[in-house]
């Protein structure tokens, strides 16, 4: 169990720490997770088995997982049966098919696997299915397969089907039968044949079928049997007429059948012919009325009644024939109950200017001005009806004048619509005094009105009043820096370069007409700018500027105090700063050894990314610079030293010390680990014991340091050591003592 812990301190250990930027109080989080299959960690790292591994977030948060990998359990030896009626629900499923099948048991926590179990579905009651009302002819196929021939109306009927039984609610099956005529027996003559129903019979004693559909859809049969030839041959023709039919010179108007015979051949032809009557539909007891008002003429069903036809007003007419029912028509009464003799025709108009001329078709044209009545009434007489005429005229305004007097410096007039067609304008600016109908451009001013498509012309008669000069009271003259900020009116003004210009700001209106202003005139001086580029590991401190340290790549900007050039401009320095960071790296391998078992061991490094090692035995380097060092000869403690360095030069050192004949001696009853050791600022302290107190001393016996511990683990602050070799004595709760030697370096 110690040799696992050792692997726990040994893993933390070689966390690239940078000391020298982690505030006061390292703050330590210890995660105990249970996954299943795998866990990832928020060191980005995918981890399969159970393991112990720390992860230093920001210099500032020491995690420590304590993981347990566990695997998904598979239990198909035995079925677990599970029975219902014709379904069972289990595992959030419905099974509807009896047999053995393999199910997952989803896991109901973080860490938990599933479950993949064996099941068996018994199926063995009844389902219920809804009430089945349906209505079909000979026969009715059910949904679960049975054949119904015979009506069938019965409540809570249990079925029994091959899977298993049903309940139906209400059973209500009609079953309609066909209709099977008699047999019909024709006697015929040898080599004659006849027609029946468009079949052709000609075949001594053999029956002859025609169906006809019924009103359930059910067929209705007939049949004919030939049983001698009589020597005839029949056709039947229907006949379907309206009130009646003639045939050759008889008016048939009853439904009947003729026959006719022809004995011209070897067999006699009998020719039957079924007619049917369908009578007309007449309506004579009430009678449609249409009253025809403000008009001289009335339409109806296509056909057109004038009111000077006398014949037509106040009596019956027969109207349009409507087809109905059986192809014939219904005849229909209406009567014409009167006309006006009058019909009105008006005219609307919206006219551009003050004048209209109504061309009407009479004898001659009418003007008409603004401003009189706008309704005319003419009167014709054609066909018969008297016409009346009316002309409404909505008469708009082409011409605007506007006087203004006594603006500033400009006038803008809005015109009264925007612009609609190409030329139109909205606004007109004018600047001098006078009479305005003509734009800057020479074109005239006009706008055409949204509405009523008319185009307006303007004329615009304004005076114009000079504006005063006043002086703003503004006078500057000044060296500046880079740039320079002044409000003048209310406008924020901005100088990047050297400047000598007037400002004005105009107060024009009706009562205010005057211009303001101030004479500016400006030397700008552009600052020194001091680019620093910096590219290092872990962290760094921009010393003589801010004294500020930064961990992370960024880019700063700052003023120098205190560094004025000759045009009194400081220097701005400007920092360009990469921070690269030191490899992770874990040593891996058996370091604690037992006196007379082995005198050798193999050390392995573990790094997620590429990087060059350099290892150390007892302070000598050695040949070997791979990822694993074998030790060999071991017969005492042997300090192991490991320098990684990765592609961006950043050194990573990882300090341990196999341990020999580990157990007997009092000095090492306890095993500890202290890390990093050359330290900087923090130094970290480990122990296979909980710890009671850590004392330091200095080179001559000094107490420097005493601070009491609660646990296994805890992080010394240095920052009050000067750089030298100091003592470590470490007290465990069980009283054992355990002396170590590091080096603070500064």
């Amino acid at each position: 169990m110690k040799k696992a812990l050792f692997s726990l301190l040994l893993t933390i250990a070689c966390l690239p720490m940078a000391f020298g930027q982690r505030p006061a109080n390292v703050q330590i989080e210890d995660t105990t997770i249970t996954a299943c299959g795998s866990y990832t960690w928020i060191d980005g790292v995918v981890y399969t088995h159970d393991t112990i591994v720390t992860y230093l977030q920001d210099d500032s948060v020491l995690h420590v997982l304590d993981l347990t990998v566990t695997a998904p359990s598979i239990d198909t030896a035995t079925a677990t049966p599970h029975s219902g009626g014709c379904s069972v629900e289990w595992n959030n499923k419905t099974w509807n098919t009896p047999g053995i099948y393999l199910d997952t048991i989803r896991a109901t926590a973080v860490g938990q696997c599933d479950n993949v179990v064996k099941i068996e579905i018994i199926l063995t009651g009844t389902d219920t299915i809804e009430a089945v009302a349906e209505s079909a002819c000979g026969f009715f196929v059910t949904s679960w397969g049975d054949t119904i021939k015979t009506s069938v109306s019965a409540v809570d009927t249990t079925i029994s089907t091959e899977a298993c039984g049903l309940t139906i609610g209400n059973l209500n099956i009609t079953i309609h039968q066909a209709d099977t005529a008699d047999t019909e027996v024709l006697a015929m003559v040898e080599g004659c044949s006849m027609q029946w129903n468009g079949i052709e019979v000609k075949v001594p004693d053999s029956v002859y079928y025609y169906t006809m559909p019924s009103v359930h859809g059910c067929d209705s049969v007939v049949s004919v049997k030939v049983t001698a030839f009589s020597g005839s041959t029949y056709d039947t023709v229907h006949v379907s007429a309206c009130d009646f039919y003639v045939l050759e010179d008889d008016t048939i108007r009853t439904s009947t059948f003729v026959t006719e015979v022809d004995s011209s051949g070897a067999c006699p032809a009998y020719l039957v012919t079924a007619i049917t009557i369908h009578p007309s539909y007449r309506d004579t007891a009430s009678v449609v009325v249409r009253n025809v008002e403000g008009g001289c003429n009335l339409v109806w069903h296509g056909r057109t009644y004038l009111p000077t036809d006398s014949a037509f007003l106040d009596t019956t007419l027969l109207a349009i024939e409507q087809t109905v029912a059986g192809g014939c028509d219904s005849l229909v009464a209406i009567r014409i109950t009167g006309f006006s003799f009058v019909q009105d025709d008006t005219t609307t108009v919206d006219y551009c200017g003050d004048r209209y001329i109504w061309r009407n078709g009479n004898d001659r044209d009418t003007i008409y001005r603004d401003g009189g009545d706008t309704e005319r009434i003419h009167t014709s007489l054609a066909d018969g009806c008297t016409t009346n005429k009316h002309l409404f005229i909505t008469f708009h305004d082409v011409y605007d004048t506007i006087n203004v007097d006594s603006v500033c410096a400009s006038y803008t007039y809005l015109f009264d619509s925007r612009a609609g067609v190409a030329g139109a304008k909205d606004t007109a600016v004018f600047t001098e005094t006078g009479t305005h109908s003509v734009d800057q451009n020479g074109r005239e001013l006009y706008s055409t009105h949204f509405s009523t498509r008319c185009v307006t012309h303007h004329a615009v008669i304004v005076k114009i009043k000079e504006p005063e000069q006043r002086q703003s009271g503004v006078d500057i003259d000044t060296i500046v820096c880079d740039e320079f900020r002044f409000t003048f009116n209310n406008i924020n003004l901005v100088w990047t370069e050297s400047a000598d210009s007037i400002l004005v700001n105009s107060r024009r209106t009706m009562r205010s007409c005057y211009d303001m202003y101030g004479h500016v005139k400006l030397t700008v001086n552009k600052r020194a700018h001091d680019t620093i580029v910096v590219d290092t590991c872990d962290f760094w401190t921009w010393r003589g500027y801010n004294d500020e340290t930064y961990n992370r790549s960024t880019r700063a900007e700052m003023v120098l105090p205190d560094t004025t050039t000759a045009d009194g401009c400081r220097i701005v320095a400007h920092l360009n700063l990469t921070i690269n960071y030191t490899p992770h790296v874990t040593i891996e391998g058996d370091w604690m050894l037992e006196k007379d078992s082995t005198d050798e061991t193999t050390l392995t490094a573990v790094c997620d990314e590429p990087v060059r090692y350099k290892w150390y035995k007892n302070g000598v380097a050695q040949s070997e610079t791979s990822n694993t060092l074998h030790v060999t000869g071991i017969n005492d403690n042997v300090d192991i030293h490991l320098e990684s360095t990765s592609n961006n030069g950043c050194v990573a050192h990882n300090w341990i010390t196999i341990t020999y004949n580990v157990g007997i001696d009092e000095t090492d009853a306890v095993a500890v680990n202290i890390y990093p050791n050359p330290a900087t600022r923090y130094i970290n302290i480990e122990s296979a014991e909980s710890m009671k107190d850590i004392v330091i001393f200095n080179a001559i016996g000094q107490q420097v340091v005493n601070n009491t511990v609660d646990g296994n683990r805890t992080t010394l602050d240095l920052g009050s050591l000067a750089s030298g070799t100091y003592t470590l004595r470490i007290t465990a709760a069980n009283g054992e003592q355990v002396t170590r030697k590091f080096i603070v370096n500064k």
